[in-house]
Parts: structure tokens; sequence; C-alpha cells
């Protein structure tokens, strides 16, 4: 942490498009970013070399509003997003890893204003994620003990996915025209 301000950023770019056609809307962009972070790994006093540091995220982002009376709408959004990083020293004596994620959403939200002095939201989404990671590590205790034993390689991968279920409902109630209530509920669940 006492080298973050040294971090200095290196390739980097995002690229977006964002498109509009009545009730429907499309944002996605390309985000890469690489740079040199400036922090040393903390089980070892190495500081010669930084280690690289990559991330990438792309994402397709759609949404679709509607009206369904004068005073209910509807907003469902896909959004499908993808991130990948990567953590690596320069010198081949340490350790990297590399991950990345998928995540593919489905959201739904209602909104009424039929009552008067409030406005009501219902809404829900179901998220699917999917994670990988691959490993790359040294066995840093026989470095850091000082011992002559040799280095020991860990290769480690793991797949992971899960599902989060979300759902809630809030009312936003004006009291007075200074005091306005929100009261609301909500659920989340991940398998």
């Amino acid at each position: 942490p006492a080298k973050a301000p040294d971090a200095f950023t290196e390739p980097s770019f995002r690229t977006s498009l964002n498109w509009r056609k009545d009730k429907f809307s499309l944002t996605a962009f390309i985000h890469q970013e690489e740079f040199e972070s400036g922090l040393t790994n903390p089980l070892i006093d190495i500081d010669d070399e930084d280690p690289l540091v990559r991330f990438e995220n792309y994402a397709i982002l759609p949404k679709f509003r509607s009206d369904i009376t004068e005073t209910e709408d509807m907003t469902i959004s896909l959004p499908l997003k993808y991130f990948k990083d990567s953590f690596g020293y320069s010198d081949p004596d340490l350790m990297s890893f590399d991950g990345s994620e998928l995540q593919l959403e489905a959201n739904i939200l209602i909104r009424t204003t039929r009552l008067d002095d409030h406005r009501i939201a219902a809404g829900g989404s179901l998220t699917f994620y999917k994670r990988e990671q691959n490993d790359r590590q040294y066995d840093f205790r026989s470095i850091s003990g000082g011992s002559d034993n040799a280095l020991s390689i860990a290769d480690l991968s793991f797949d992971m996915s899960w599902v989060a279920l979300s759902a809630f409902v809030e009312d936003m109630v004006q009291l007075s025209p200074q005091i306005t209530l929100f009261c609301g509920l909500r659920f989340d669940s991940i398998h």
C-alpha cells in the first residue's frame, strides 16, 4: 500500500456504443486496462519487479421500457457482462492469477403512481454467475523462511457457478412538501 501512489497506467481504452429508439435502449462497451501495480507481494520483500495487472470488461446492456397504463410503467433489462483479470509478476519466480467471470441477468421493474402521494415500485432479478480461476503459485514459505528447499509449484484451477435471486417492493410516500418516507421489503437468495 505504501507504493500505491507510484502505480501508473499503461495501455488503457474504453469503447462504448449507446443506441436508443423509442422505448428500447442498448449500451455496449469494451474496457481494457493494463498497469504495473507498484505493489509487492506482502509475503516476501522483493522490490525490483512490480506485478503487471490486466483487466478486460465487456458488456451488452439492452433495456426496454413500456407504459402499461397512464400511471404504471414496466422496465425489462437483460444485461450480459464478461470480466477477465490477470495478475502476474514479470519475475518468473513469483506468482500469477488469471480469472474470468460471466454474468447474465434478467431484471424487471414495475412502478405505479396510481395512489396520490405514493410512488410504488416492485421488481426482481435473476442473475447467473460463472467464475473460472487459474492460479499458478510458488511456495512462499520456503522463500520467506530462508530455507534451501526447492520451490514447490501449485497450479490451482477451479470453476464456480451460482444463481442469485432478488425481489423487492418499496413505497415512497410524500407526507408533506418537506418530508418523504421510504418503506420497502427485499429478499435475496443465492444458490
